[in-house]
């Protein structure tokens, strides 16, 4: 189980919908991800220590990187390369709002809740060793039932709705 405050969220998508995801992904997997994640502590430039939640989710920061595409995607970083027992999960989300091409106006994207937990899933499977060759493609694993999470924009990722007047 994987706590709120554990997770470092910079998306534009709401916490909660997205732990719970990530939790049963866990779940259907068998993996208690507590014991497999840990804070990663960094050195950074200039001499400072960075520390790292174990979870970090974040919008991508190009527009090629899933922008109009609306797909997600991820990165294990693992803590003990040898045991690969600890890491760290870091997953891309698109934005919540974009321009389609040819139009004028935002519009709200719909999350792909079984996209983000095929994500989630192979990232959880290289916590637990698997290299790509003995892993099936993302996009044909099974999921957990997700039909009752609803996942959307954090509030100020919203778009107003305009008033008729």
């Amino acid at each position: 189980m994987v706590y709120k405050k554990q997770v470092d969220n910079e998306s534009q998508w709401e916490t909660d919908p997205m732990l719970e995801i990530v939790n049963r992904c866990a779940e259907f997997r068998g993996v208690d991800l507590k014991n497999r994640l840990k804070s990663k502590r960094r050195r950074g430039r200039y001499g400072n220590v960075n520390e790292w939640s174990p979870l970090r989710i974040s919008t991508s920061k190009t527009r090629g990187d899933g922008y109009y595409t609306g797909r997600c995607y991820g990165r294990s970083i693992n803590g003990n390369p040898s045991t690969r027992k600890k890491g760290n999960i870091y997953l891309g989300l698109p934005h919540a709002t974009y321009t389609p091409i040819g139009e004028d106006e935002e519009v709200e994207r719909e999350f792909d809740k079984e996209h983000f937990a095929q994500v989630v899933l192979h990232e959880v499977d290289h916590l637990l060793g698997l290299t790509h060759s003995e892993m099936m493609d993302s996009r044909e694993l099974d999921t957990p039932d997700l039909s009752d999470i609803t996942v959307r924009p954090k509030q100020e990722h919203r778009i107003k709705q305009k008033v008729k007047q």
